[in-house]
């Protein structure tokens, strides 16, 4: 929990311009890594395809995330990683006309630094730059109010992606 806390309180700070204690960076530094499958290895993602016919999406996310929030205007699911990380897919009601849109959106806090930004197949995709190890996929239904955030470890961007664009609305 400490870890959490530190983070929250890191990405807290640097959002309202404020001095980031060294206590927060410390804590943030000496968190373990994940924890390899017994033969040595990674364990392997496993996503399942959840929805919601009343908020108008399907989409896939960590096996096993708990929901933390499910209200008429946002539904938040987590996955928490060893060390203190987590797999955290948020959906909203916010709509994005155009790539410009998305990107002012996924950009209002943090990083503005993109690292992958497209606009294809009805789905508007942002993937901002990895801030203090943590990456943020972004996702637009086209024509709809209805999007996704997905974060988690820089190390597990791909599987952001995968998550964030098998939004679909119903």
């Amino acid at each position: 929990m400490q870890n959490r806390f530190s983070r929250t309180f890191l990405t807290l700070s640097l959002a309202a311009g404020l001095t980031v204690p060294t206590v927060a960076l410390a804590a943030k530094k000496d968190a373990k890594k994940p924890a390899a499958a017994k033969d040595g290895k990674k364990a392997a993602l496993v996503l399942e395809e959840t929805s919601d016919a009343a908020f108008g999406y399907t989409i896939k996310i960590p096996k096993g995330a708990k929901v933390l929030q499910k209200e008429e205007y946002g539904h938040t699911f987590s996955a928490p990683l060893p060390g203190g990380h987590e797999y955290n897919v948020s959906l909203g009601k916010v709509q994005a006309a155009s790539l410009d849109d998305a990107i002012n959106t996924a950009t209002m806090m943090g990083t503005k630094d993109l690292t992958e930004k497209k606009d294809a197949d009805g789905l508007i995709l942002v993937v901002k730059a990895a801030e203090f190890g943590v990456v943020e996929v972004w996702t637009f239904v086209k024509e709809k109010e209805l999007s996704a955030k997905c974060a988690g470890p820089a190390t597990e961007t791909a599987a952001l992606v995968e998550m964030c664009t098998s939004l679909k609305a119903k």
